[in-house]
């Protein structure tokens, strides 16, 4: 004897159509209200993750916009930060201790140059002044003034060409 299945009989089970209609029916509202309870849940977890990571650039940000030319001592703070924002502080830092030594490096250098400069320009004002005086009609006051002056003028030109080639 053979059995239903190797003749190819098929058995189906039969459920009512309007029950599986009223399930869903009933479920519908119940799944669309879980849907938007988990999607607002979802935004509003992503938002505070969000604050979260991001808390440490905006402090960053609000540090450097603190910063200028006349405050070059300040430096970002790297605690609280992690990995690659660590590395980004410190490398900042690492920036501005060198624009700072830099920068006091110049101020030192035209402090130095504005003396180097003013040492001529007193010389020459003063045989100036001389042979306003004295020089009219003394040929060895006109003599010696000039010879200082012609020097003073070679040491400023000297000096201002090292600073131009110094500059460049």
């Amino acid at each position: 004897k053979t059995s239903p299945f190797e003749q190819g009989t098929y058995y189906a089970l039969h459920y009512p159509r309007t029950h599986a209609e009223n399930t869903i029916s009933a479920t519908f509202p119940v799944v669309i209200v879980l849907v938007i309870a988990s999607m607002m849940t979802a935004i509003r977890s992503s938002s505070r993750l969000a604050r979260k990571h991001l808390k440490p650039i905006y402090t960053i940000t609000e540090q450097v916009q603190e910063m200028s030319a006349n405050n070059l001592s300040t430096r970002l703070n790297v605690s609280g930060t992690k990995d690659e924002l660590k590395d980004l502080a410190s490398t900042f830092n690492t920036m501005l201790d060198d624009i700072q030594q830099s920068y006091e490096r110049e101020k030192q250098f035209v402090s130095d140059a504005s003396h180097e400069l003013r040492t001529p320009i007193a010389v020459i004002k003063g045989y100036g002044g001389m042979l306003k005086r004295w020089g009219k009609d003394d040929p060895s006051v006109l003599e010696e003034s000039i010879d200082a002056i012609v020097g003073e003028t070679n040491n400023m030109q000297s000096l201002v060409e090292s600073l131009l080639f110094i500059a460049r």
